[in-house]
């Protein structure tokens, strides 16, 4: 949020609207003072969700994988249509 200026106490009124279900669930069992306060909206989301430092790292480590290897095969696919293509081609 920094990134568009927006000033830390403004945070939390953007927050629902990037948050799927189960957190938005979350969010209303907070009291409003608590929902005015992003810090306590973080914690409250990482604690339902169990996310510590480690298992952040883990999930974010093991998608930055999977897409690797979506992206090879992506390119592997596309040298073999090039390919095929241009045979078709002659």
């Amino acid at each position: 949020m920094g990134l568009n200026q927006i000033p830390d106490a403004e945070w939390t009124k953007f927050l629902p609207a990037q948050l799927n279900s189960k957190c938005s669930k979350v969010l209303a069992t907070l009291s409003l003072e608590e929902n005015q306060n992003y810090n306590r909206c973080k914690k409250a989301i990482l604690d339902y969700n169990q996310f510590t430092p480690q298992s952040y790292l883990k999930a974010f480590s093991t998608l930055q994988r999977e897409r690797a290897k979506i992206l090879e095969c992506l390119r592997t696919d596309k040298r073999n249509i090039s390919t095929t293509s241009f045979s078709l081609k002659k």
